[in-house]
């Protein structure tokens, strides 16, 4: 069994219950649960205008240059593709899931 000061993080839909900020941690069967919904939905004109912001820039590059062209200058937007014409470029998934791995430099041109 778990001591005391272990702290076990996951998502039960049986256990867990979305509470309210004052109230961030509650007991059940032994086990304390942090449940908060929706964090964003607090403070929903700020997290709008943050994540607008944030993405912006991405948007105007893939608007402006096409998505090749796009990745090809950002590194950040290259490593989030996963699959390109039918081919896996995220190496991890390749693996797991016993796929040929391909560089997304190779498939960008």
């Amino acid at each position: 069994m778990y001591r005391n000061e272990t702290l076990i993080v996951r998502q039960r839909k049986k256990t867990g219950k979305g509470t309210f900020y004052l109230l961030l941690v509650r007991s059940t069967w032994s086990v304390v649960h942090y449940c908060v919904a929706n964090m964003p939905g607090a403070v929903a004109r700020t997290s709008t205008f943050a994540l607008n912001n944030a993405t912006i820039g991405h948007a105007v590059a893939l608007a402006n240059k096409g998505w090749k062209a796009a990745l090809r200058d950002n590194v950040h937007l290259k490593n989030g593709l996963n699959v390109c014409e039918g081919k896996v470029t995220y190496e991890a998934v390749a693996r797991d899931l016993g796929y040929a791995y391909v560089t997304a430099d190779s498939l960008l041109g």
